[in-house]
């Protein structure tokens, strides 16, 4: 089937939903904290040299486009910049699985499948950072290396590329990229995929000898195994959503099965369940991950016995997509993401009536709207009603109280004359190093995670690794007096403490003896 007028207005109806939400909200943790460390040559000496958080591993590769633009506007609207390569990239990734599906689906099953990435905003921070990049590449990749043997030129160079990427984007990602190559060659027996492997070592090995700090950012990130406790809260109803949606799609699917096969779904649903359950009960990702292993060799049955059924390996994608949870410290926040576009497709490929179309047209469409319902650490879309007109936030929109506190960042750091070569630490506002060009005194752009002690032993390893000690510390209005207090007080310094004049939002710390500013 031809893709009709209907289609093309709905593609582009997806498109100006994501274009406008990417204008909307201003978030000063973690995409202040990704936006900081593209331009870590610009604050402070380089990739690597004060930051050692392995998540910045994508930066380099968009160093040039950052170098040229920071060339001509600095900081001015920096923020907005890394919206707009989001959207770039969601855009091409979606127009190559459509390209790459349509000689295997017909071209309205093909375009319902690629413009899914449209729909949905992982974390709902709309940026370039090591989970969207992932997200935007990784459906990609895995459809190449199912097609492996009947790839062009063109795409067998693009999934080389691919996989490059994202183990830049998403190191740990090395260890699923291993496994499926090695499976897939088992079951596929094409050498190509061992040149795959080949050049993944080969890139990693260069990227080695480009970054100096390469082993003390790995032995830094490696500590830092697990996010904030309420972090995993917040994507309960993304994890939720996304679980609800294949076990609906694969419902309907098995009454599109051969009667024989219809067991196969349920069966690697009921699998991929029962690995939520023990790992939502693991203290650690890693002590789970034999249970991932093994359940691979579920999917590897099916490859055997029923090589060319196009469902079954896009159960792969499932696999895949867990495999990945449990070689991430964010666990199974990341699994969901990874889930909409294969069931998207295997939907599709078995949904020859126009009721299932419209099924999953309205699904993309209800979820490209639920964008607009949640807003990462922002208020809410009705109270979105003030243009940023200058600064590295320039050309979004937020709420009146969010902007009066982006200019009070501003006065606070005129106010206090902060030098180029004054050494600072950010505790819970990442967004502070975006408003100059003052150098990190940390290994990690955000806060320190854990304990107050623990964060004071933190701040004490910075200072020893890095031979300085920061001459401000900024710290979060949500930071009380008494943390404040108990914090100099392990540091066992005689330092005072200043809240500045008309700043309601942010406290100074000063860690260095002198007068009072």
């Amino acid at each position: 089937m031809k893709i009709n007028v209907t289609y093309r207005l709905f593609t582009i109806s997806l498109f100006i939903i994501l274009l406008i939400r990417v204008f909307l909200g201003v978030e000063l943790t973690d995409e202040s904290q990704y936006v900081s460390q593209a331009i870590q040559p610009f604050i402070g000496d380089g990739f690597f040299k004060h930051d050692l958080f392995v998540q910045q591993f994508i930066y380099v590769i968009f160093s040039p486009l950052t170098n040229l633009y920071y060339s001509f506007f600095s900081s001015e609207g920096i923020v907005l910049l890394f919206r707009l390569c989001y959207l770039a990239l969601t855009l091409l990734s979606s127009y190559l699985i459509f390209n790459t599906l349509k000689g295997y689906l017909d071209e309205k099953k093909a375009l319902l499948s690629s413009i899914s990435l449209l729909s949905f905003i992982p974390f709902s921070v709309p940026s370039i950072s090591y989970n969207t990049v992932l997200y935007i590449f990784l459906p990609l990749l895995l459809i190449l290396l199912i097609i492996v043997e009947k790839l062009n030129l063109f795409q067998f160079m693009l999934t080389s590329l691919l996989t490059f990427l994202l183990c830049i984007a998403y190191p740990t990602i090395g260890i699923l990229f291993f496994i499926i190559s090695v499976y897939l060659f088992y079951i596929k027996r094409h050498r190509n995929l061992l040149a795959l492997i080949l050049g993944g070592i080969l890139s990693l090995v260069l990227v080695a000898i480009y970054i100096e700090e390469l082993p003390k950012s790995i032995q830094f990130s490696s500590s830092f195994n697990r996010p904030s406790p309420h972090e995993k809260l917040l994507m309960i109803w993304t994890m939720g959503k996304y679980l609800l949606i294949v076990f609906c799609q694969s419902v309907l699917i098995s009454f599109w099965i051969k009667r024989k096969d219809k067991w196969i779904f349920p069966a690697t649903l009921i699998l991929l369940l029962i690995n939520l359950f023990l790992f939502q009960k693991t203290a650690h990702p890693g002590h789970s991950f034999i249970l991932i292993c093994a359940s691979m060799f579920l999917p590897g049955i099916f490859f055997i016995k029923i090589r060319k059924n196009f469902l079954h390996l896009l159960i792969f994608f499932i696999i895949s997509s867990f495999l990945l949870a449990y070689t991430s410290s964010n666990g199974l926040t990341n699994a969901p993401l990874s889930l909409l576009v294969p069931i998207t497709i295997a939907s599709g490929y078995y949904f020859d009536k126009k009721r299932s179309l419209l099924l999953n047209g309205l699904m993309l469409f209800f979820l490209s709207i639920s964008n607009y319902f949640y807003f990462y650490r922002e208020a809410n879309l009705i109270e979105l009603d003030s243009l940023i007109k200058s600064g590295p936030f320039k050309g979004l929109i937020t709420s009146s109280e969010r902007k009066l506190e982006l200019s009070k960042i501003g006065r606070l750091l005129n106010n206090n004359s902060i030098e180029e070569e004054t050494g600072i630490l950010s505790l819970g506002s990442p967004a502070i190093y975006l408003y100059s060009s003052f150098k990190p005194i940390t290994k990690m752009l955000f806060i320190h995670h854990g304990t107050l002690p623990k964060k004071v032993l933190n701040l004490i390893a910075d200072c020893d690794l890095l031979s300085s000690k920061p001459k401000f510390i900024f710290i979060h209005h949500s930071v009380s007096k008494n943390t404040i207090k108990a914090f100099d007080e392990c540091l066992n310094l005689n330092r005072n403490y200043s809240s500045l004049p008309n700043t309601t939002y942010f406290k100074v710390l000063h860690l260095s003896t002198g007068s009072r500013r």
